[in-house]
């Protein structure tokens, strides 16, 4: 048991399991859609209004879960929630139109009030719902493992990308496995889908048992920190460059999420290729991507991060993206996309582990989830939902050649901008930022009132203001005097958090 826990066995299997059930079934939720008689607006709408309603939960819950130091069962009620409603969306009963027809009829469908008429029918509802408890369902716990992992690699001197890349290789490999097991199962013209959700609730409720079972939570501080001491840690340029930053590359992926195998399935029809082969070429793309690159740097990704930083990290990956987006805005033959798959693993290899580890790193004590959540929120949220809104105007007025090019040319810039940009900002916040706290060994301090101010209680001293017991946390020692240096922000020490 104990290389069971020293070797993190049970948070790789919960990635693995997590991600292998996401990806037997979310590739095929808009299909499912069209296939039980929804209109393209309608569908539209829900996956439109996901990413919003996303950025304004995640970080509620996990702010919520923080401050009663219920991370842990937070996590478990969610996934458990997230399996059900997952899982349902197949139980969704057809609209009557739509109930002997096959999946191409029923994506032919039109409504020439924009979707109006599915908003009368229960059925679709029920789909939105299911749809829309899933995603924020999927998204929140998918940030709140990565900061409890994140703090337990930390603990035991792992790298958490080490960990977080058995999600990949679980997502790669089950979308692969499930669309075989879909065509092996479907007939009479019409594709059943439900064995991908079912295999889906079998790898999750696996997930939720592992969970129960053995994934742990570090004991954080016992006084969770004020909503005004995480403002304070989050207002610094560098960290807003950094959300800013991955907001860009939220929007490059709402293009991605949402249009790029239909661009490659207008490719396919302008070529002449027949949709088996465009079903293979799909599936391939996914494991390319994640077996070219992005598995490779996860592995890599603490000594890649110790080797480049948060920055530079963030800006590599949000060049990969758009030179990705460039090179697809020129393909012909679709076939060639997998020459250009490693540059978007490059991409997200890069970007989990830098926003893990720098939220890990600027959280202040007690927020470690909500700091996650913050940053996640900026990528999948806002950066995401104004991406989908934004490539499908541009997609539907000027094609997916014009799209890509656009959003490519635009994330090359926003990458330069970031290094210039944050370069500054973290030249000028040195140059601003407060000095050290001092600890004397008589229990004297050097130390602005709002930093005293930052340690907890039962370290201070009980009479003198300007004094501090001899037991007060220190960070780094100075070997040319007998004082402790305890630097401000650097509370990881100070609360026994990450070691």
């Amino acid at each position: 048991m104990g290389w069971f826990q020293d070797n993190l066995i049970a948070y790789k299997l919960q990635y693995f399991l997590n991600f292998g059930g996401l990806g037997s079934a979310s590739p095929f939720l808009h299909v499912l859609g069209r296939q039980l008689g929804f209109t393209q607006v309608a569908i539209g709408w829900v996956f439109a209004s996901a990413p919003f309603l996303d950025m304004l939960c995640k970080p509620l819950i996990c702010s919520w879960a923080d401050r009663r130091q219920a991370a842990r069962l937070v996590f478990l009620v969610i996934l458990s929630v997230t399996t059900v409603a997952l899982t349902s969306v197949v139980l969704v009963p057809p609209l009557p139109a739509a109930a002997n027809s096959t999946l191409t009829n029923a994506s032919d469908t039109s409504d020439p009030g924009g979707g109006s008429g599915d908003l009368r029918q229960y059925q679709f509802w029920l789909y939105a719902m299911l749809v829309l408890v899933a995603w924020i369902g999927v998204s929140t716990n998918q940030t709140m493992a990565d900061g409890m992992t994140a703090r337990v690699a930390e603990r035991l001197g792992a790298d958490f990308g080490r960990q977080r890349l058995w999600g990949t290789v679980g997502l790669s490999t089950m979308s692969t496995v499930s669309g075989y097991l879909i065509e092996l199962t479907s007939s009479g013209g019409t594709t059943n889908y439900s064995v991908g959700f079912y295999v889906c609730g079998a790898f999750m409720s696996l997930d939720v048992l592992l969970s129960v079972f053995f994934f742990k939570v570090p004991q954080g501080v016992q006084k969770p920190t004020t909503s005004l001491e995480l403002v304070a840690a989050l207002r610094h340029w560098p960290v807003f460059c950094f959300a800013a930053c991955c907001t860009a590359i939220g929007i490059c992926t709402g293009l991605l999420w949402s249009f790029h195998i239909w661009y490659l399935e207008d490719l396919a029809r302008t070529a002449g290729y027949p949709p088996s082969r465009v079903q293979l070429l799909e599936g391939l793309t996914l494991l390319v991507k994640g077996l070219g690159c992005q598995i490779p740097l996860m592995f890599m990704s603490g000594a890649v991060l110790r080797r480049l930083g948060h920055k530079t990290a963030l800006t590599v990956s949000m060049a990969s993206l758009g030179l990705y987006c460039v090179l697809y805005s020129q393909l012909v033959d679709p076939w060639y996309c997998l020459l250009m798959e490693p540059l978007a693993g490059a991409a997200f290899g890069l970007l989990y582990p830098a926003i893990a580890s720098y939220a890990c790193s600027i959280a202040p004590l007690g927020t470690v989830v909500t700091t996650q959540a913050i940053m996640a929120a900026s990528f999948d949220g806002l950066g995401v939902g104004v991406g989908t809104l934004l490539s499908a105007y541009v997609f539907s007025r000027y094609g997916g050649s014009a799209t890509f090019l656009s959003f490519g040319v635009s994330a090359l810039i926003v990458a330069v901008l970031y290094w210039s940009i944050s370069s500054l900002a973290e030249r000028f916040a040195t140059q601003d930022a407060e000095p050290a706290i001092v600890f004397a060994e008589d229990g004297a301090i050097d130390a602005t009132p709002s930093q005293v101010a930052l340690i907890p209680e039962d370290q201070q001293g009980g009479g003198d203001e300007d004094s501090v017991s001899s037991a007060a946390p220190p960070a780094v020692e100075d070997d040319q005097s007998s004082a402790v240096v305890f630097l401000p922000g650097d509370t990881s020490s100070a609360a026994g958090e990450v070691s």
